[in-house]
């Protein structure tokens, strides 16, 4: 009896271990784990090579050493060669590392010419860049080398982009995908500059592109994306400015410097500058914009078709201690924002931000000008402690004006008189709390709009203004202090550094519940399958020899029972919870689309705006 018993205890032992390598093999962080290759680059080597047999090897089984390619379309070749001799790889990092930089000197300049680009990044789960000084040492990112390049590349021959990012076929090989560019200077390049996106006409499925410490001079095409067929569960990828300066563009060109469709791009820390453009430095179409910490100077928009900063067809705009200074400019930003479907969405902020000394054109359009497809309760604009004012006008401009019933908070904000009206919006709702100025001619224009506004904003408005220049509308005053923080930066949930809610569930949760219920069902099976063994043949020995026909029946029959009964226990656990998949979507840049598909809907073409795209990627 010992050892059978002890037999079964070594069996249940067995399968606990096996369960645990499963649980531990499904919460492993399994986005790049596979295998990482660096591909070796030296532009000063004297070591020659045939073909691109340069910066690694490409056959798991070669331990030949050998030489650093010496220029970037090497390189690429080299990285591409990998996946044509190794057809079943994948979740593959690549690494491109430079060799013998000095970054206390001037860095070098390389000079590429015609094609002889990286080319194509295909197959690669992540790609970066990574440098090594003349002592062999990793030169790692700090703030000696923060915002400062390490190789300047210059691409005035260029007739094509420097990465052209492709991916797979099956897009959803890769669990994540992370593409990383950092301490670079690109000098006047007229192609797309770094990545012209082509997936094949696929979705992303979670795609990250982050640059670090980028300068550009004279290069006018920072970023374009391509149009592709987006459906149920499809992801935006992300593009990441951070610590970077784009400066010195002069363009005869109708191309924007970013050109996004269903993107989220943020730029953090960033300067854009002494730019004379005829187009919309931002074309955004079914995307999130966010700036945070940055700087828009000295760039002049040359046009007479009215032309804003930003141009956008799409879901979301923020800024965050955003200073736009002069800038000799008609409108900052144009707006339709489509439905989007199914999806919450973030408002629409300016918070800490200053906009002043600028030369503001008059046009038929306004400052700010957003049109809406339908009516959205649930969203807002919000102004925030900032500052228009000190701008030069020469004549009637509107600051705001919206096409549809909207909610607009002004909070700490001041439009000055420099603009003839402030807002323009029939059957809006518009809040003025906490010092808030409108000092227009004309402030709130329209009719049928509710205008709350508290008592500290009342004291420096002129209420009698505001009730002539609005047609019917009503009016609020709010004795109460101010406490609605709504509009603060709770609303940035998508901030880089925070964690992505439904890679912890998928990753982390998930795994760990799906572990812990198999083995408690396993451990329950096991237990009750032996007290029942146990159970019945202790009643079985006590029986008589007659009856002994009449209890094997009846042992089958309940131990039939009780197994049924254990198999729905086991399945009905899952059945619609732990294994669901429905989860609650609150982030612009994880929520995938509910509907079949998004409706392309555009206006921006009224007036001929319709931005050149580069033919040479």
């Amino acid at each position: 009896m010992f050892k059978k018993s002890k037999k079964q205890y070594i069996i249940i032992l067995i399968i606990l271990i096996s369960f645990l390598n499963i649980c531990e093999s499904l919460t492993s962080d399994s986005d790049f784990n596979d295998k990482e290759i660096t591909i070796k680059i030296d532009f000063l080597s004297n070591i020659d090579y045939q073909n691109v047999d340069c910066g690694c090897s490409i056959i798991e089984e070669d331990s030949k050493q050998y030489p650093p390619c010496k220029t970037f379309y090497d390189a690429g070749e080299r990285s591409r060669q990998l996946f044509e001799n190794n057809s079943n790889l994948n979740q593959m990092s690549l690494v491109l590392l430079i060799l013998n930089l000095d970054p206390n000197k001037t860095p070098p300049t390389i000079n590429l010419i015609g094609e002889k680009t990286f080319g194509d990044l295909k197959y690669y789960c992540s790609f970066n860049i990574d440098f090594q000084d003349t002592n062999g040492n990793k030169i790692e990112e700090n703030e000696n080398i923060k915002k400062k390049p390490l190789l300047i590349i210059d691409g005035k021959s260029v007739s094509r982009s420097f990465i052209k990012y492709v991916g797979f076929e099956n897009n959803t090989l890769c669990n994540k995908k992370l593409i990383s560019i950092n301490n670079l200077l690109f000098k006047d390049w007229g192609s797309t500059l770094v990545f012209s996106n082509s997936l094949l006409n696929k979705p992303y499925h979670s795609l990250d592109f982050f640059y670090s410490s980028i300068t550009t001079i004279g290069s006018f095409k920072i970023v374009e994306s391509v149009e592709a067929n987006y459906t149920e569960g499809d992801l935006p990828a992300n593009f990441i400015f951070k610590d970077c300066h784009f400066t010195n563009v002069t363009n005869q060109y109708q191309t924007p410097l970013f050109y996004m469709y269903y993107n989220n791009i943020s730029l953090v820390d960033t300067i854009i500058d002494n730019m004379k453009l005829v187009y919309s430095p931002f074309f955004l179409t079914m995307s999130t914009f966010v700036m945070e910490n940055s700087i828009i100077n000295n760039v002049e928009v040359l046009s007479n078709d009215d032309l804003p900063i930003i141009n956008m067809n799409g879901f979301v705009i923020q800024f965050y201690n955003l200073q736009f200074s002069n800038n000799k400019i008609s409108t900052f930003f144009k707006g339709y924002f489509p439905k989007r479907p199914s999806q919450p969405r973030d408002p629409n902020i300016f918070k800490n931000c200053l906009f002043n000394n600028n030369i503001i054109s008059t046009s038929p359009n306004s400052f700010i000008m957003i049109s809406l497809f339908q009516i959205m309760d649930s969203i807002y604009l919000s102004f925030e402690n900032s500052l228009f004012l000190n701008n030069t006008i020469n004549g009637n401009k509107t600051f705001l004006s919206i096409d549809k019933s909207y909610h607009i908070k002004f909070n700490n904000s001041t439009i000055s008189n420099q603009f003839s009206s402030g807002v323009i919006i029939d059957n809006g709702f518009i809040d003025l709390k906490s010092n808030s100025r409108i000092n227009t001619l004309t402030t709130i224009k329209g009719k049928y709009n509710l205008i709350t506004v508290d008592k500290e904003s009342a004291s420096l408005l002129n209420l009698d203004k505001i009730k002539k220049d609005c047609f019917k509308c009503n009016y609020i005053i709010s004795n109460l202090e101010n406490s609605d923080n709504s509009d603060s930066l709770n609303t940035k949930n998508y901030k880089i550094h925070n964690i992505d809610k439904e890679d912890l569930i998928k990753k982390v949760i998930v795994p760990v519940l799906i572990c812990s219920i198999s083995i408690s069902i396993l451990v329950l099976v096991i237990v009750f399958r032996k007290n029942i063994k146990s159970y019945f043949k202790n009643r079985y020995s006590k029986n008589n020899d007659n009856n002994s026909g009449n209890n094997s029946v009846n042992n089958n029959s309940n131990s039939n029972y009780l197994s049924n009964n254990i198999i729905e226990y086991e399945y009905g656990e899952s059945g619609e919870g732990l294994f669901s998949n429905q989860t609650s979507c609150d982030n612009p840049f994880t929520c995938p689309s509910t509907s079949g598909h998004i409706d392309h809907i555009s206006v921006l073409d009224k007036n001929n705006d319709t931005p050149q795209l580069d033919n040479n990627l």
